[in-house]
């Protein structure tokens, strides 16, 4: 992605990388989701799983999803 990127403005630069990350983001989201409805809440996993989540909003002000 970022050879076809190279040399452009910045914002055209930032707006590429937020297109391109934005469906992955919204896959990851769902793909943290869907675990903790079948794991046991005391297990190691589904405690990164909640880790991560408590983080997605304020990660989610530096990457907008498009």
């Amino acid at each position: 992605m970022e050879e076809s990127i190279r040399g452009k403005p910045p914002e055209l630069r930032r707006a590429e990388r937020q297109a391109r990350a934005g469906p992955v983001l919204v896959a990851l989201r769902a793909w943290l989701d869907a675990p903790l409805k079948q794991l046991s809440q005391k297990s190691a996993l589904a405690e990164a799983i909640r880790y991560a989540l408590a983080r997605w909003e304020s990660e989610q002000v530096k990457i907008v999803v498009a």
